[in-house]
């Protein structure tokens, strides 16, 4: 099982690499979340989970990075701001 320290390195592991291995395009959570996990494997444990939500931890700590990274040449939310949705340039 991963510590809660390896997952939070997720995070900064995401928004260093700025999600280069996500393909162009808009894409929703659900499709963003199984492929960090299929680039992240060991990262992404969902036995961890949120003790205040019962969210896998590696879910956070992917839409923290995205948010870290927004409106950035890499990353942004569409214009229309559908929830889930984000933009990959």
């Amino acid at each position: 099982m991963a510590t809660l320290s390896e997952i939070k390195l997720l995070r900064t592991l995401l928004v260093k690499s700025r999600f280069y291995f996500i393909p162009k395009g808009k894409q929703n959570l659900e499709n963003i979340y199984e492929l960090v996990k299929s680039f992240y494997p060991m990262l992404c444990d969902d036995r961890v989970v949120r003790t205040d939500n019962g969210e896998k931890e590696w879910h956070h700590q992917v839409r923290l990075a995205l948010n870290d990274i927004k409106d950035k040449p890499a990353v942004s939310k569409p214009k229309d701001k559908k929830i889930g949705i984000w933009k990959f340039n």
